[in-house]
C-alpha cells in the first residue's frame, strides 16, 4: 500500500504536509517536526536510536528519554503511516516513498538550473524554529542555517551571472537579495558592480564598492580583495571619461565652441581685410 505523499519545508517556518489531507497535530508538534527533518536529511534517511536519543532528549534520563522516543514514533506512524517510519534493529529510517523535502530539490537544482532553485528560498532554514531542551539539535541546526545561507547566496549570485548578457536589472535585484543574505559577499557585490556597470550606472557600480569597502573596515578591519579593488578603480576611470565627454558635449559646452569658432572666423576675415587693405595702398 503506498504511503500518502508527506511535504517537508525546510526554508522559512518549518512545516510538515500531508498531500490531500488536513495536517494532523502530530505534525505540528516541534519534537516530531525536528524529528523528521533530521532523519530526512540524514545519509541514507536513518539514524540509530542512541544518536537520536543524544540530540533531541538529552536533558532526560536515559529511561525517560527512550520512553519520548518511542512515544514520538508510535504517534507519528499513526499520522503518517505505520512505513513511513521503520525500526532496523537499533535504526530508525525514513521511508523515500512520497517524500518531498524542498532543501534537498534545492542542493539537487542549485548547481545545475541555479535559477529554478531560487523559488524554494522562501527564508533561512527553520527559520525561527527553537528545542529549548536539545542543546546538540540547536548546533546541529546552525550549522546547517550558516551552510544553507552561503548556498543560497552562491546560487543567487550564479543566477546572476547568467542573467548579466540579457536582464542587468534582474542581476542586480539577485544581487541585492544575496547582500541581504551575506553583507559581506565579494562575489554579491562585483555581481551588482558589472550589473551597473552594463546598465550604463557607473555611479551605482562604484558607491556599491565604496559602501562595500566602508562596511568590511567598520565591521571586520578588512579592505577588499586586489580583484575587486582593480574592478572599481576601472570603473572610476571609466565614470571620470563618461563625466569629461558629458561636459564636452553640454550645450553650454557647444555654445562655447561655436563661439569661439566665430570669432576665430570673424579674426581671420579681419585680417584678410587688413592685408588687402595693406596692398591697396
Amino acid at each position: 500500500m503506498a504511503l500518502t505523499p508527506l511535504e517537508l519545508l525546510c526554508f522559512g517556518p518549518p512545516t510538515a504536509r500531508l498531500a490531500g489531507r488536513e495536517t494532523p497535530r502530530e505534525l505540528r508538534w516541534h519534537k516530531h517536526v525536528a524529528l523528521l527533518v533530521y532523519l530526512a536529511l540524514s545519509p541514507t534517511r536513518s539514524r540509530s536510536r542512541d544518536h537520536l536519543l543524544g540530540l533531541l532528549w538529552a536533558e532526560q534520563p536515559e529511561r525517560g528519554a527512550r520512553k519520548a522516543l518511542n512515544t514520538a514514533i508510535n504517534r507519528l506512524r499513526v499520522a503518517l503511516g505505520d512505513e513511513r517510519l521503520r525500526s532496523e534493529r537499533d535504526t530508525l529510517a525514513l521511508s523515500d516513498d512520497g517524500l518531498d523535502v524542498d532543501a534537498l530539490r534545492f542542493l539537487a537544482q542549485a548547481e545545475t538550473t541555479p535559477e529554478s532553485a531560487l523559488p524554494l528560498l522562501r527564508g533561512d532554514f527553520l527559520e525561527g524554529f527553537h528545542l529549548k531542551d536539545a542543546p546538540e539539535f540547536e548546533d546541529w541546526m546552525a550549522r546547517e542555517r550558516e551552510r544553507y545561507r552561503a548556498l543560497a547566496v552562491a546560487t543567487l549570485v550564479a543566477a546572476g551571472e547568467r542573467r548579466l548578457a540579457s536582464d542587468c536589472g534582474t542581476a542586480a535585484d539577485l544581487a541585492r537579495r544575496a547582500l541581504t543574505m551575506a553583507p559581506r559577499s565579494e562575489p554579491a557585490v562585483r555581481l551588482l558592480m558589472r550589473a551597473a556597470a552594463l546598465a550604463g550606472d557607473s555611479a551605482t557600480a562604484v558607491g556599491a564598492y565604496r559602501e562595500f569597502a566602508q562596511r568590511l573596515e567598520n565591521e571586520v578591519d578588512e579592505k577588499p580583495g586586489r580583484a575587486i579593488s582593480a574592478l572599481a578603480e576601472r570603473m572610476r576611470r571609466e565614470r571620470h571619461k563618461d563625466r569629461d565627454l558629458a561636459r564636452l558635449s553640454s550645450p553650454a559646452r557647444q555654445g562655447w565652441d561655436a563661439r569661439v569658432s566665430s570669432r576665430s572666423a570673424l579674426d581671420e576675415w579681419h585680417s584678410k581685410v587688413r592685408c588687402c587693405c595693406k596692398y591697396d595702398r
